[in-house]
C-alpha cells in the first residue's frame, strides 16, 4: 500500500486538475475576503479528494458496501 495519504499529496501537487481549480477558486475567495465561500469550496474539495483520490474509498451511503 503506497504511503498514507500518498495520493492525496499527488492530487493536491497539480496531478489533478478538480483539485487546481478548487485551489484556484479558494485563492480567489480568500482575496475576496470571502471566508464562508472559501470554506465551502474547501468542504467541497474535502469530499473530492476523499472520493476520487482515496484508493480505501467505497461505494455506498456513508463507505458502506452498496449491498448493506
Amino acid at each position: 500500500m503506497p504511503e498514507d495519504g500518498a495520493s492525496v499529496k499527488v492530487a493536491m501537487n497539480g496531478g489533478c486538475q478538480d483539485c487546481e481549480w478548487f485551489r484556484t477558486m479558494i485563492i480567489r475567495a480568500r482575496g475576496a475576503c470571502d471566508d464562508r465561500g472559501a470554506a465551502d469550496l474547501e468542504a467541497l474539495q474535502g469530499a473530492h479528494l476523499h472520493l476520487k483520490h482515496n484508493p480505501d474509498a467505497r461505494p455506498g451511503l456513508r463507505g458502506l458496501p452498496s449491498g448493506l
